[in-house]
């Protein structure tokens, strides 16, 4: 690769390129996100924690066994179903709490040392699920009003009770641990920094391997049922992940979003409204949006943000960041993306893909030509923006425009060489 100085080392023009005039587009706000911008805290941080398991051995991890459907009774509305929890939402459950905790299940009905679980289904009518006492374990009841009939329990239920048996207060109702569960969690049996710690994908093509940071081609959806369309649509979910150079590809949503890659904040993805964080102490380089008008935010990392089509708002906040760009239709003249934040000489804007895909390599010019690949650095003093317009197709007009709040200069564009 390539920048435009080391093509062709020209001065900034200023008012705009051909036919790009602040009223080709409406401009999106200059407001910052008001809630979770860089790597701030906008959460209230959970403080009390129930009861606990305990290290026994001082190995580092805690390490417990659990019996499924011990307990039963054949007696219909009078004592424990002779049924065992569907086993693969036991295991799926009892791994997310290993994922983010130093804790670990093995299913064994010879009890371990530093602790047993006991999971149990009944139909006593006014019983409350629950975790009563039991010598040297706990036990986990699940009710259900379905008499001999094997009951459906939810994998977000056994979470739940399990979260609660472990001592985390009020864990969320979801696929996996949330933000505070997470930190609940590794306050009582600490962190697991061995869960995903290379590079991971959540999102769409996700590599984590967990079903609930893995998002499905929303085209293939729309013949399955709604409930699934729309847990597809608006996920919900929190990361934990222990290091490596990792992504949120969020790219097939058509939605506006908010994209923030802030640790313990919330993001707005697909659909829904804060349904996905970042936990605490958790850093995730990338991300990438999708064709609506999204607002991206990056952290201290050095992030590679592709704001995708549609008129984006792109912060970098700190580090060495990229904005990459793959086609021309990511930034138009007519929805053209502002970069909020770009710092000269620290910051890159990507633009090989996206010239490589129009079959043009763009040189400098101060105006343009008639010549595809022209390319023009200019600042507007009515808009008081500085921008990039290239002309890919050689008609003499904008075809593809980047905006920013800050200076930019030829050797800040990487370009096909």
């Amino acid at each position: 690769m390539s920048n435009l100085q080391a093509l062709h080392n020209s001065t900034m023009t200023n008012g705009y390129a051909d036919n790009y005039s602040k009223s080709a587009s409406e401009e999106p706000s200059k407001t910052q996100p008001s809630k979770g911008y860089g790597d701030g805290q906008p959460t209230q941080q959970s403080s009390g924690t129930g009861r606990k398991w305990h290290d026994l051995n001082n190995d580092g991890v805690t390490s417990l066994s659990y019996q499924n459907g011990v307990y039963h009774s054949s007696e219909r509305g009078k004592g424990l179903l002779p049924f065992m929890l569907d086993e693969s939402k036991v295991k799926s459950a009892l791994q997310d709490w290993s994922d983010v905790a130093n804790v670990t299940f093995t299913e064994s009905k010879n009890p371990a040392n530093e602790g047993h679980l006991k999971l149990a289904v009944h139909t006593y009518p006014n019983t409350p699920d629950g975790v009563p006492k039991e010598p040297g374990s706990e036990v986990v009841f699940f009710q259900t009003a379905r008499g001999t009939d094997a009951p459906s329990i939810s994998k977000q239920k056994i979470m739940r009770e399990v979260g609660h048996a472990m001592g985390v207060q009020r864990p969320d109702h979801a696929p996996g641990s949330l933000m505070d569960d997470i930190e609940q969690a590794q306050k009582l049996y600490g962190a697991n920094y061995n869960t995903r710690n290379t590079d991971t994908v959540y999102g769409f093509n996700s590599n984590a391997d967990r079903d609930q940071y893995s998002l499905k081609d929303p085209d293939t959806y729309r013949m399955m049922p709604r409930h699934m369309q729309e847990a597809n649509s608006a996920p919900k979910f929190s990361v934990w992940d222990g290091g490596g150079n990792d992504t949120f590809d969020f790219s097939k949503f058509t939605q506006d979003q908010t994209i923030n890659l802030g640790a313990g904040t919330y993001s707005n993805v697909g659909s829904g409204v804060n349904n996905v964080s970042i936990a605490r102490g958790v850093t995730i380089e990338n991300a990438k949006g999708g064709t609506g008008n999204d607002k991206i935010i990056g952290n201290l990392a050095n992030n590679v943000i592709v704001g995708g089509g549609g008129q984006d708002q792109l912060w970098g906040v700190g580090g060495n960041n990229t904005f990459k760009y793959n086609q021309v239709s990511d930034s138009t003249q007519e929805k053209a993306d502002r970069l909020m934040d770009f710092v000269s000489g620290k910051d890159k804007i990507d633009i090989t893909e996206a010239m490589s895909n129009a079959g043009v390599t763009p040189r400098l010019v101060q105006n343009f030509t008639g010549t595809p690949g022209d390319a023009v650095i200019g600042f507007h003093p009515t808009d008081k923006l500085y921008y990039l317009a290239i002309d890919t197709s050689g008609n003499g007009k904008t075809d593809f425009l980047i905006k920013s709040t800050k200076p930019i200069v030829p050797s800040d564009i990487v370009v096909p060489r």
